[in-house]
């Protein structure tokens, strides 16, 4: 029998693949191992026959196939390994496993948050070590990843997960697309284990932003041509808190400290939020749909003599005529919101004549022509006081005892602001010793209030954008009822009281005339949420309500999106 070293072989590369080392020395080329001792190949196999000639039998092969098998004098394993039934195995650990990073493949990071999320986004789980597979799931009460809509604290259903990198990674996606502008969290709990059955040492969670919708380019270019010219009334005393900011001028989104940022910041830049809201005719070829273009300004405080607030808008909404195609024609009415204490709220009307507005006090002016109150037929000219933060028209000059639109008898301690260019940053205003250093004429930049404040409402309480959630009740038939959204700004309630979120806009009906309504008080944020209704129910005569499209094709304030499904309402 002629003796082959495929077991020798085989022995070997088991014992090193099993993470052991040998401590035996090999032998040179042409030489084995016997008793422990090198000797030539001859000498270890003198005798290979296999049988003799005189028939006895032969057992020096046995002998020599005993002495060739390798000796192993001691068996040592890698760090983390120990000795089980003769392999080096990975040693049994007590220790729980942790997630080291929870990330999504669109957005970007702040502040341990993604903004502008894709709405249909690959996540990504990264733990510490590898994990039991089927412990690392959703869709299930009894599972170990969850991603919830915040406000509504609805599920979202997860699509199938894939394990890589020794299923120490796990990747899934969503099985229908996110909402838009939307806040979900997704949490990985304690249900998950490791490979040893060591639960998640603690729960991990990551909050991620949706994106606003998709082709909305039309909507900013609207946004701005239609931008107002705002004439800013300014206090010389305490000018810093007579400009439109962003809710995050001073870098953060704690608007508790914003009216002392604003008292103490070096310079301060104009910044306009904007929204918009449109509506189809669908198949009633008869009506005229339109485009409500609402800009809303946020200041930090009001300080009139007899009322201050903190945190406050104020908004106009230009609403714009379209044709059959959904291209704008012109304006043709201008709607102002303000808060004149804590509980009387004003709303101002301007419209051209030809729109058919109610001819009664809930209007107050009608002009024969648009250019008699949109200078060069596009940009509405918005008068607001210092210190009280009025919404006005520069166009109407009002005077008297109380009036909150009455105009400076001269320009001093007004600065005017006109739409910066796309891409360029408004100017900044340099202020010394609480004074605009001799500024008259600046800029101002726009902001897409839907991307960049509607998402936060889930930032509510102390130290944080909005003072708390409730829902939105609309007015019967129409839709939103339980839409989240807050009413007041969070902020320092010992400098005054809370000022109003567009959404908490009040229509409190005083003096406004027959459409007046005594139920209109509890549809707050009816404004804001649904112009058109606003409009058809309270400011215009009834025959042309008739003829004035109430659907939105697009209200993401409300959840609606339904472009590309009728000619006057295109998707660009």
């Amino acid at each position: 029998m002629n003796l082959t070293r495929a077991l020798v072989l085989s022995a070997a590369v088991f014992f090193l693949a099993s993470g052991c080392k040998s401590s035996s020395t090999p032998c040179p080329s042409g030489t084995t191992k016997v008793d422990g001792q090198c000797v030539s190949e001859s000498d270890g196999l003198a005798d290979s026959s296999v049988g003799n000639d005189t028939n006895q039998p032969d057992t020096s092969v046995a002998d020599t196939v005993l002495q060739d098998v390798p000796t192993f004098d001691t068996i040592t394993c890698d760090a983390g390994y120990v000795i089980q039934n003769g392999e080096c195995k990975k040693a049994f650990d007590n220790d729980p496993p942790t997630v080291t990073k929870i990330s999504v493949t669109s957005g970007t990071e702040t502040n341990g948050q993604y903004l502008g999320v894709d709405h249909s986004p690959t996540f990504q789980v990264d733990f510490n070590e590898p994990m039991q597979v089927n412990s690392v799931y959703g869709n299930s009460a009894s599972g170990s990843l969850f991603l919830t809509d915040v406000l509504s604290g609805n599920g979202v259903e997860i699509a199938q997960l894939t394990f890589s990198n020794n299923n120490e990674t796990v990747t899934f996606t969503v099985k229908a697309p996110l909402t838009v502008a939307t806040v979900y969290r997704l949490r990985v709990t304690t249900a998950a284990k490791d490979e040893a059955g060591n639960f998640l040492d603690q729960e991990y969670s990551l909050t991620v932003i949706t994106a606003g919708p998709k082709d909305t380019a039309k909507y900013e270019a609207l946004a701005r041509k239609y931008a107002p010219k705002i004439l800013q009334g300014v206090d010389n005393t305490a000018p810093k808190w007579d400009l439109p900011l962003a809710l995050d001028f001073d870098n953060d989104w704690n608007l508790k400290n914003n009216d002392n940022s604003a008292t103490t910041a070096a310079t301060l830049k104009p910044f306009v939020y904007w929204a918009v809201r449109e509506t189809t005719v669908k198949a009633e070829t008869t009506k005229k749909s339109h485009v409500f273009i609402t800009y809303i300004l946020y200041y930090p405080l009001a300080n009139d003599a007899t009322y201050k607030m903190v945190n406050h808008t104020i908004g106009l909404t230009v609403v714009v005529e379209k044709d059959s195609a959904g291209k704008d024609v012109r304006p043709i009415a201008a709607l102002l919101h303000y808060q004149q204490s804590n509980e009387i709220h004003q709303m101002r009307v301007f419209a051209v004549k030809d729109a058919n507005f109610e001819p009664s006090a809930a209007v107050d002016k009608i002009y024969d022509a648009v250019s008699d109150f949109f200078v060069n037929g596009t940009t509405f000219e918005l008068f607001v006081p210092a210190k009280l933060h009025a919404a006005c028209s520069w166009s109407e000059k009002v005077s008297g005892v109380g009036e909150s639109c009455q105009q400076p008898s001269t320009s001093n301690g007004i600065v005017e602001l006109t739409l910066a260019d796309p891409g360029v940053q408004p100017n900044e205003l340099n202020t010394t010793n609480l004074k605009f250093d001799g500024t008259d004429t600046s800029t101002y930049g726009l902001k897409s209030f839907l991307n960049e404040v509607w998402p936060r409402r889930v930032d509510e309480g102390d130290g944080k954008v909005f003072n708390s959630n409730g829902s939105y009740t609309a007015p019967p038939t129409r839709p939103g009822t339980g839409v989240k959204r807050s009413v007041t700004f969070t902020g320092n309630t010992s400098v005054g009281n809370l000022g109003r979120t567009p959404m908490g806009w009040r229509e409190m009906g005083n003096g406004l005339g027959d459409n007046d309504l005594a139920g209109w008080d509890g549809f707050i944020g009816v404004h804001f949420f649904d112009p058109a209704f606003l409009l058809t129910a309270r400011l215009l005569t009834s025959d042309e309500a008739m003829l004035w499209a109430v659907d939105y094709c697009f209200n993401a304030y409300l959840a609606i999106e339904d472009r590309g499904n009728y000619t006057d309402c295109p998707t660009q």
